[in-house]
């Protein structure tokens, strides 16, 4: 791996275990190198079913040492706390950086929709919805991307994906996530 790669980093985000019960869920980011060399984390606490996770997850990416050393961020899907969502676009402008969510499949609109129809605020969540739908196959994953375009969402993904189809720093933040809510890491969701 030459000197430029080994400089580059990315974080990951993914959300804690919840309950329907629970006022709020712990959010965790992994910052990784490309080979998944783990450098540190950071977290945030949001509303289950809030809309303070853009804000929260922009803040925690913006006030960490890491911050100049990071070159992508990695999220599953456009919600975490189950529908807190994070339109990827603000991400991007919000940190300065490009945003790639990775999906093991494409979300079905119907049910989206069905779903965000339970919230006073259903126009807006379901906007963000709509704002981050460009989806690209990339191996075994589905790739929407912000701040990038789709053949450097597809480079970038690839060069931190150390095994399987899931970039390290998702697929670390995950196992951390659910460790710590669940007493030991779960399934990939």
């Amino acid at each position: 791996m030459s000197d430029r790669l080994r400089q580059v980093r990315a974080v990951g985000f993914d959300d804690a275990a919840f309950s329907k019960k629970d006022d709020r869920c712990l959010v965790v980011g992994v910052v990784c190198r490309p080979d998944g060399y783990v450098e540190g984390s950071m977290s945030c606490s949001v509303k289950v079913d809030g809309t303070d996770a853009l804000g929260k997850v922009t803040r925690a990416v913006n006030s960490s040492r890491f911050r100049r050393q990071l070159r992508v961020i990695f999220i599953q899907g456009f919600t975490v706390a189950g529908f807190n969502t994070i339109d990827m676009l603000a991400l991007s402008k919000g940190t300065g950086l490009p945003v790639v969510s990775v999906l093991r499949r494409k979300p079905n609109k119907i049910k989206v929709e069905a779903a965000l129809r339970n919230f006073s605020d259903f126009r807006e969540r379901m906007g963000v919805f709509e704002k981050n739908r460009h989806y690209v196959r990339a191996g075994g994953v589905f790739l929407n991307f912000a701040g990038i375009n789709a053949a450097g969402a597809r480079t970038l993904a690839r060069q931190f994906t150390v095994r399987g189809n899931v970039p390290e720093p998702l697929r670390l933040a995950h196992v951390l996530a659910s460790g710590v809510s669940l007493g030991e890491s779960s399934k990939n969701k």
